[in-house]
Order: structure tokens, then sequence, then C-alpha cells
């Protein structure tokens, strides 16, 4: 259970970076 919670964690994580990297992308472009 715990490794799955980890799993769901890193997603979450590399959700939030992506995210993070296409507001400033946009930002740049704008």
């Amino acid at each position: 259970m715990r490794f799955i919670n980890s799993i769901n964690q890193n997603t979450n994580n590399f959700r939030l970076i992506c995210l993070s990297t296409s507001i400033a992308d946009y930002r740049e472009v704008a």
C-alpha cells in the first residue's frame, strides 16, 4: 500500500512540474 501511495505522489509531482513548465512557456511566448 505504501508503494502505491509513493507512485501516486510521484505522479502528482510530475503533473505539477509539467503544469509549472507549461505556464512558464506560455509566459515566455506571451
